[in-house]
């Protein structure tokens, strides 16, 4: 049963850390894989960890939002610096994460204290 669910958790680990690792610009089917799976890392992991993901989700829509607005915002426009440095935070955001993830699900995957 633990190996399993370790196995389960896993699986789900790595999901988001191929979700993290497009940046921001998932394909269609790893969208879609992501999106579908935030239920049952929820069930798997907690709560926490549902909220997390479509945290994630969101962050993505800012993102892309802010890439449509800066695309279109005049070179020379008032705002054209801060929508800048939107795109680049939301940029720096999946990098970040990346860094914190193995922190963030440690506590969930130390097989061996499940002994």
């Amino acid at each position: 049963m633990n190996l399993d669910l370790f196995e389960q958790r896993y699986e789900l680990f790595e999901l988001i850390w191929t979700y993290l690792s497009a940046k921001g610009e998932p394909s269609k089917a790893l969208e879609e894989m992501y999106g579908n799976s935030v239920h049952k890392a929820s069930f798997i992991f907690g709560e926490e960890i549902g909220i997390y993901m479509t945290a994630n989700i969101s962050k993505r829509y800012d993102l892309k939002t802010a890439m449509r607005t800066l695309s279109i915002t005049p070179h020379d426009a008032p705002n054209r610096k801060q929508v800048e440095k939107e795109c680049a935070d939301l940029s720096q955001y999946w990098l970040d994460e990346l860094g914190r993830l193995r922190n963030r699900f440690a506590p969930y995957m130390a097989f061996a204290e499940w002994r």
